[in-house]
């Protein structure tokens, strides 16, 4: 049915490429959750508290520096994210600086645990960006930029959360002081986690879609007939990850009890963008290799 929709969009000429990226986008979500309908609490995990640490963002992605993690507490339901900080300093929602851009962002989030089965999380964010040594660029092409989202996560859990499926969607508006670099976005997210019987293998993949359309004209580009044409991006990013705890006990605390606190990880990372200015289209490709000790 989607696909005959879209097919007959695309015949009657009124379905752009921003359109297409969009109904592609909620097409996704719509099958990915229609699809796990069927999951019910039965195939849930306890009610034990844990913390369990997911993959990192990217501080362009979250205005994070630190791993994020998903805390629960049995007692009174609730369900926090922490971000991981040094011994002795306290959490914190600012980001790091280096030498091309700052940013200084702030994070809330709430969530409902519908059951054991079920937890879906909401999200809103507002980021500060401070881009360094842009006194001599021209004024639209400043990125100096106020950004907002909102968004939600849904996550189906199994088994003491050895297995996972999440999926989300994300609204963010980039308020940057070049008309350039001015957009509305649109991110779809998805991903799975399986733990192997054996060893305690966590197998990862997550997939997020963005796709962003420029609020103006873009006043350089296309070279041949400038400030004709709005930019439109569709970024793709696929993230496989493999984790091994390891069994190494000697730089455990000695509250650590069976918990493993050492952790091995090897990530695959590709983005995929797209955009109707070829300029901006890109691929890249992102190998890793992290060894993490959880204290």
């Amino acid at each position: 049915m989607i696909t005959n929709m879209l097919s007959t969009a695309h015949k009657q000429g009124k379905t752009g490429p921003g359109r297409r990226a969009l109904i592609s986008i909620f097409a996704l979500v719509f099958v990915l959750a229609f699809s796990f309908a069927w999951i019910t609490s039965g195939f849930a995990q306890g009610e034990t508290g844990y913390v369990e640490f997911v993959r990192a963002l990217g501080s362009d992605e979250t205005g994070h520096s630190a791993p994020a993690g998903l805390a629960f507490s049995p007692k009174t339901k609730a369900f926090y994210i922490l971000e991981a900080q040094p011994q002795g300093q306290a959490l914190a929602s600012v980001s790091k600086f280096d030498s091309l851009a700052g940013r200084l962002g702030s994070t809330q989030i709430a969530a409902q645990v519908e059951n054991p089965a079920n937890l879906t999380a909401l999200q809103g964010r507002f980021q500060t960006k401070e881009f360094s040594a842009d006194s001599n660029i021209p004024p639209e092409e400043r990125r100096d930029a106020q950004n907002w989202m909102v968004g939600f996560t849904h996550i189906f859990r199994f088994q003491e959360d050895r297995h996972l499926l999440r999926l989300g969607y994300q609204f963010d508006v980039e308020d940057a002081d070049g008309r350039n670099f001015k957009y509305l976005g649109h991110r779809a997210l998805a991903g799975a986690q399986y733990t192997l019987p054996w060893g305690d293998t966590r197998l990862r993949y997550d997939f997020d879609l963005h796709h962003r359309n420029y609020r103006h004209a873009h006043a350089l580009l296309p070279v041949v007939a400038p400030a004709t044409r709005e930019r439109v991006d569709t970024e793709m990013t696929h993230v496989v990850r493999v984790e091994q705890p390891l069994p190494w006990k000697g730089l455990c605390l000695p509250d650590a009890g069976d918990r493993p606190c050492l952790t091995l990880s090897a990530e695959y990372q590709a983005i995929i963008s797209r955009s109707n200015l070829p300029v901006f289209s890109f691929n890249r490709n992102v190998y890793s290799l992290t060894l993490a000790w959880q204290y």
